[in-house]
């Protein structure tokens, strides 16, 4: 919090792939690492095992901003599934405060729905992203 203010969704910008995303509606990413308890002697669990790591992230952005992605690849490849790894950045701040950023890195994009319903006055779109690491506070 900087003087009284907290983050809000107006304080963040997103680029993906080197983009501004403009439409962007929602972000959201998640770092996984597999702990497994390890037992010994007794009924009781004695140390962690360490497993492996795993980077999910979500982006919902409105359909100009995905026009914009397909129209970056080949015309006989314009599938969102076919993006090389690219990278999101998020930089956030509260008014008058400190920037900070976070990088989902090397993201590919495993599936992608599409589709329209009456009466909605936008469209947004879903995107899943599975990300290969997050680097908080960049």
């Amino acid at each position: 919090m900087v003087n009284g203010q907290e983050y809000a969704f107006e304080d963040i910008k997103v680029l993906i792939a080197g983009f501004p995303a403009v439409t962007i509606q929602e972000v959201e990413y998640t770092s996984k690492k597999e702990v497994t308890p390890i037992y010994g002697q007794g009924s009781k669990p004695r140390a962690h095992g360490r497993g492996k790591e795993e980077y999910s992230a979500k982006i919902v952005v409105l359909q100009s901003d995905v026009i914009a992605m397909l129209n970056s690849l080949p015309e006989r490849k314009r599938k969102l599934t076919y993006l090389s790894p690219f990278n999101v950045v998020v930089s956030y701040a509260p008014e008058g405060g400190q920037v900070t950023t976070d990088i989902i890195k090397s993201c590919k994009i495993p599936e992608f729905k599409h589709g329209f319903k009456s009466g909605d006055g936008q469209m947004p779109i879903e995107i899943p992203l599975v990300a290969l690491d997050i680097q908080y506070s960049a």
